[in-house]
């Protein structure tokens, strides 16, 4: 059997297996998830959810959990789609949480070929991560709550899942995966330059990047390790002529990160950057970057 003839016989199957799992949770009104009761129908509170307008948008995210892509599913390289109901209180709480459609698998190669036990496992699996994630993102109040929306987060084998869509409204088309998927959104561009720029040099072309001698770590808030809240904050900062940082500003940002990033690099000290032999102030991006083990 070619590998062509095997993906596609692996997909018809798993295509069966979403139906039948669909079939049986409109029957029993819930779908079986890794030991885990994940409601499958609308609850209570999303039969309340007010719609999503200009007026009554989306709130802001200010917890974000990345998702991990499910150890169980290395060995098939499996390409996956996941998007999942959101339901949040009048005061931005997660009150209830959904599968809005199975998981859409773009590309799957059981190990060992031809294992049928595999794909439910890989079904699940995808399932639970993404809810796992999702469960501790915290929003600000919404205007008008309770109200739900659509997620969907992109897995695959060769890079860090990410978010694809977020703040579908509930009946909108649902995001598939047919080859690429669709890009993300362009982040907002950074506001105008501070003051504190002006009359430096940015880093580039002549201008070398100066070398870091003192590096300061940057304070975990505890908040923000309660909530595992993990990734890199990008900077702006300004380096003096004797390689002092005097200012810094957020150009990405994540929340619960953005004080304890900058506090930081102001500690930090460079070398001098020379232009024409003499020292100048230079404007240099830096990151920072925060993990928990």
């Amino acid at each position: 059997m070619t590998s062509m003839r095997l993906v596609a016989g692996t997909l018809t199957a798993i295509t069966a297996l979403a139906s039948a799992s669909a079939l049986d949770a409109q029957g029993r009104g819930q779908l079986q998830l890794a030991g885990a009761m994940t409601q499958s129908q609308p609850g209570p509170l999303e039969k309340r959810a007010k719609p999503i307008t200009p007026e009554n948008p989306v709130p802001r995210r200010v917890i974000f959990v990345a998702p991990q892509y499910p150890p169980e599913a290395a060995s098939t390289g499996a390409r996956t789609t996941v998007t999942l109901r959101i339901t949040l209180d009048e005061l931005g709480r997660m009150g209830e949480l959904r599968l809005a459609s199975a998981p859409l698998l773009g590309s799957f190669v059981p190990n060992p070929p031809g294992d049928p036990q595999l794909m439910p496992i890989v079904f699940n699996a995808f399932a639970n991560a993404a809810m796992a994630a999702v469960r501790q993102w915290q929003y600000d109040p919404p205007a008008d709550g309770p109200i739900s929306f659509d997620v969907s987060i992109l897995f695959g084998p060769d890079g860090e899942p990410r978010v694809v869509s977020h703040g579908t409204p509930v009946g909108s088309p649902q995001i598939g995966f047919a080859g690429a998927p669709p890009p993300p959104p362009a982040p907002p561009p950074p506001g105008p330059p501070p003051p504190w720029v002006e009359g430096a040099v940015r880093v580039g072309g002549a201008v070398t990047q100066p070398t870091k001698i003192t590096h300061v770590s940057p304070v975990y808030p505890a908040a923000a390790q309660q909530a595992r809240v993990m990734g890199v904050v990008i900077l702006e900062a300004r380096i003096e002529p004797d390689g002092r940082v005097i200012n810094a500003r957020v150009l990405r940002s994540i929340p619960l990160l953005d004080e304890a990033a900058p506090t930081a690099v102001k500690q930090w000290e460079f070398t001098p950057t020379l232009l024409n032999g003499n020292p100048v102030p230079v404007i240099m991006t830096v990151t920072v970057q925060f993990s928990l083990s």
